[in-house]
């Protein structure tokens, strides 16, 4: 995403950037102010969008400056066509800061409406009733209203959904309280696409279905951290296998085969490092279909990697989510294992079991 935003200055140190996709909105904005009303029309749209813009920036602010204050570090803010999104180094687990820092964000918000009450002569109650919004004044007054309680509603991501993922987890684990709140934001998000979709108001689906999206996306990254915790790769690789040079055949493999799966066959060059991995079905595949006479180099996966059984598999892990590959392992510079990047979530289930 980072390409994709332009750099505008920071705030309290924190990098405050707009999407392309906000600019375009922008344009699109003020062209269609002009069009309607020429340049005083435009000029008032302009004041109005630094209006909802600072109001999204302060309630960002809010999360990043007590976030920091439990000593997570928050690079940038991104402000999108939807709102604001906070960079946060680490996502606190522990119910009370979550909490705190989730609060934050629509806490700023009544804090201006109250502010707001309190300037001399100031009277919301017409705008309450008609929502016609006569003055700045008035559109700020909203703005921080409609975002503060918006983002209090129970649809995780979202803050309510987040309020409400942190009192669960006071009391039941975390991965139990992400599954629940995002269970129930699915079906309030369906509700409302469908109340959205009825009254023909697109961007409310579209705001919808990119908060369903999200919530998914971040339930999936608890669960995979839940899973794969401190785990090494050394952990998830499978150990039995058979070193073979690069002039071996396929039929030269067969006559290995230990009678039990998986096992996998690693071949090396004459200088001693691993060219790459073939399993034992492979090889029996490549038997059946009369290929025995090939070399076993010659049905190697490609890419294949070596990867370093000490290297923390959460840094690798989702990037293999999308592989289906074989890798050696190696151990100071010694062949240990083999991963396989479509079973190694199984193997790292059934040793979280034990």
């Amino acid at each position: 995403m980072k390409r994709w935003s332009i750099y505008l200055f920071k705030v309290f140190g924190i990098r405050l950037e707009l999407h392309a996709t906000f600019i375009l909105l922008v344009g699109w904005y003020l062209f269609m102010g002009f069009r309607d009303g020429g340049v005083e029309a435009a000029t008032t749209r302009t004041v109005s969008l630094l209006i909802i813009f600072t109001t999204v920036v302060l309630h960002e602010l809010g999360h990043c400056l007590v976030a920091r204050r439990f000593d997570i570090k928050i690079p940038r803010i991104i402000i999108l066509p939807i709102g604001g999104m906070a960079q946060f180094s680490r996502m606190p687990r522990e119910p009370r800061q979550e909490f705190l820092i989730t609060a934050a964000g629509p806490g700023v918000n009544f804090a201006i409406i109250t502010i707001l009450l309190l300037v001399p002569g100031y009277d919301p109650g017409f705008l309450l009733n008609t929502l016609d919004v006569r003055s700045h004044l008035d559109l700020l007054f909203i703005a921080n209203l409609a975002m503060g309680l918006f983002n209090l509603l129970p649809v995780f991501p979202m803050d309510g959904g987040r309020l409400l993922r942190a009192a669960m987890a006071a009391k039941l684990p975390y991965l139990t309280s992400t599954r629940i709140a995002f269970e129930l934001a699915r079906v309030l998000a369906f509700c409302g696409m469908l109340f959205f979709l009825y009254h023909h108001h697109y961007l409310g689906v579209a705001l919808l279905g990119f908060v369903f999206v999200a919530g998914r996306l971040e339930y999936h990254h608890v669960r995979d951290s839940e899973e794969i915790g401190d785990h090494t790769i050394g952990d998830v690789m499978r150990s039995h296998f058979l070193i073979l040079p690069e002039d071996a055949r396929i039929s030269d493999a067969a006559r290995f085969d230990p009678g039990f799966a998986p096992f996998d066959f690693i071949i090396v060059a004459p200088s001693g490092g691993p060219r790459g991995v073939i399993t034992m079905q492979a090889v029996k595949l490549a038997v059946k279909e009369g290929f025995g006479d090939e070399l076993l180099k010659a049905h190697l996966q490609s890419p294949a990697k070596n990867l370093q059984a000490e290297w923390p598999l959460k840094v690798y892990a989702r990037g293999f989510r999308k592989q289906k590959t074989l890798h050696p392992v190696l151990y100071n510079d010694r062949i240990v294992g083999v991963l396989d990047t479509q079973a190694f979530r199984e193997i790292l289930k059934g040793r979280n079991q034990r």
